[in-house]
């Protein structure tokens, strides 16, 4: 770590020279920071799904950014490394070459470095002294001045000594603990990413709406992991028995067949309401300004926030299959909210009032009741062709897919 310290401080000198440990342990350090990077962003990426879909774009904006940053202190460490080997920092242009360019350039600062000093600098593992002026140190070649004893003559000059040079430290010191260390720090990063993603969309998250956090994962497959466990929200609902409930005497075998649930009806031999989600849905409510019976919500649309592996249980297209349905049922009105033309003849204005809705979910193959709620229209459309009006000349708002969405996504979704 020392190492990359080190690069980081000198980011953007290209003087000197950096030797072979220094260059590679910097490289390491700064890969492996930016594969934790990678991997979190990628694993946070594809777990939040809903509560915080920003996370992992946060986290990708990050591992781009450290990147970025990086791109000078690389460069300038490069440079080093190559003056460390007598080489100009414009050798760097060999990396520019296709394939060979690459080789070559990897082979260069890999190659040793000059010992004793050379046109950029003196040896990095030489320690700092060793080329002070009056030093026992010598330096390479340099023959030491002839002694001399008494009056006599002087003496012979001494014959010069090959110069100590200190070794280099080796990039591998110990084998073994590099590549039990080269194993184990990616491992553990790893890990990190895995059980570290779902940690980092709780804290974003925040609490569920039972109180209880929540984490994103596929459970479209039966295995048993934290992601799918924390979707198995149904065995937390427990449902109320209707009094007057009617057995159905034949199987669900088309989608209008599961509005008789608001009307009193059970399908005994429709799937029950276990397991790991995504459940499938069907919304239903009562148009009491037409015939004053249920209508599919057939087209319901799911926003994107959505949990993806529940975007089809919110618009089934096998009615069998489907485990509950909400029956949303007008029960009051309120002040008025605006005013819709009509295009008629002669034109006319309708007012537009705010209605009030209660909302049941049941379960279908036992019409016991999951939830109950009261809701206020959000959607104040008046429709591009025309206007269904009570005999009051009247219309009311509706409930938006939205809010329906918001007030039922954790039977579904969790």
């Amino acid at each position: 770590m020392k190492w990359y310290l080190s690069a980081l401080r000198n980011y953007a000198n290209v003087n000197g020279r950096a030797g072979r440990a220094e260059y590679w342990w910097f490289r390491l350090v700064d890969a492996l920071i930016s594969a934790a990077l990678l991997g979190l962003a990628i694993v946070v990426s594809r777990l939040a799904h809903d509560g915080a879909p920003a996370i992992g774009v946060a986290l990708t904006a990050v591992f781009f950014l450290y990147a970025l940053v990086m791109v000078l202190p690389n460069w300038a460490a490069s440079v080093r490394r190559l003056h460390d080997t007598d080489r100009s920092g414009a050798t760097l242009l060999f990396g520019l070459i296709p394939l060979v360019g690459g080789i070559v350039l990897l082979v260069l600062l890999s190659s040793s470095g000059t010992r004793g000093p050379n046109r950029y600098g003196p040896d990095s593992t030489m320690p700092p002294d060793a080329y002070q002026p009056g030093s026992a140190t010598l330096p390479p070649g340099a023959v030491p001045a002839a002694a001399t004893f008494g009056s006599g003559p002087p003496g012979p000059a001494h014959p010069a000594q090959p110069y100590p040079y200190p070794q280099a430290q080796p990039f591998i010191q110990s084998k073994p603990k590099f590549l039990a260390r080269l194993i184990l720090v990616p491992v553990l990063l790893l890990a990190a990413c895995m059980f570290g993603g779902p940690a980092v969309i709780d804290l974003a998250r925040g609490p569920s709406d039972d109180g209880q956090p929540t984490t994103s994962g596929n459970a479209s497959t039966p295995r048993v992991e934290a992601s799918a466990v924390a979707r198995d929200g149904a065995a937390k609902v427990h449902g109320v028995a209707t009094a007057g409930s009617r057995r159905s005497a034949y199987p669900v075998r088309q989608i209008a067949d599961l509005t008789r649930v608001c009307d009193g009806w059970y399908y005994p031999k429709a799937p029950r309401y276990t397991g790991l989600a995504p459940h499938p849905i069907v919304t239903a409510s009562r148009n009491r300004l037409l015939n004053d019976a249920w209508e599919v919500s057939e087209n319901f649309e799911a926003p994107d926030v959505a949990w993806p592996p529940a975007k089809d249980a919110w618009r089934p297209s096998d009615p069998t299959k489907v485990r509950v349905v909400a029956c949303a049922d007008r029960v009051a009105t309120r002040s008025k909210v605006r005013t819709c033309h009509v295009d008629s003849k002669p034109p006319a204005d309708v007012t537009m009032k705010q209605a009030v809705f209660r909302v049941t979910l049941y379960e279908v193959a036992t019409r016991n009741k999951l939830m109950q709620t009261r809701m206020t229209g959000d959607n104040e459309d008046c429709g591009p062709i025309f206007i269904l009006v009570d005999q009051h000349d009247q219309t009311y708002t509706s409930i938006s897919d939205r809010q329906m969405w918001e007030t039922l996504r954790r039977y579904v979704e969790h």
